[in-house]
């Protein structure tokens, strides 16, 4: 179970984020550039199908883009640049997971490290 304060610090990174995307999303709206954009209000335009189907496709961007930036950080060049704050590799939540047998996966009470 994570600690207060890795608790409190990862509300923290959640926030900076949140202000990160609000103000990307703000000054897409508020600076005109949201004509140059494909961001539509007026469902009926392109119908329902496309509707959904652009949030699929955007999410699966987000996806790609979110996978490959942080294979980049992970590359030995830039790695010691965002390693600084990363907890000892024993005690990280990726090593904690590769520790759950494979035999015990979807079991009742199946935890990471034991």
């Amino acid at each position: 179970m994570p600690r207060g304060a890795q608790i409190r610090r990862e509300i923290a990174y959640s926030a900076v984020a949140v202000l990160i995307f609000g103000l990307v999303i703000g000054l897409i709206s508020g600076y005109g550039i949201a004509p140059h954009t494909l961001l539509y209000t007026e469902v009926a335009r392109y119908g329902w199908a496309y509707f959904w189907l652009s949030i699929a496709l955007v999410i699966l961007a987000h996806d790609t883009y979110f996978y490959w930036t942080h294979r980049l950080m992970h590359t030995p060049a830039l790695f010691p640049y965002f390693s600084r704050r990363a907890p000892p590799l024993e005690k990280s939540h990726a090593v904690d997971r590769l520790r759950v047998s494979p035999a015990r996966i979807g079991r009742p009470g199946a935890r990471p490290g034991g």
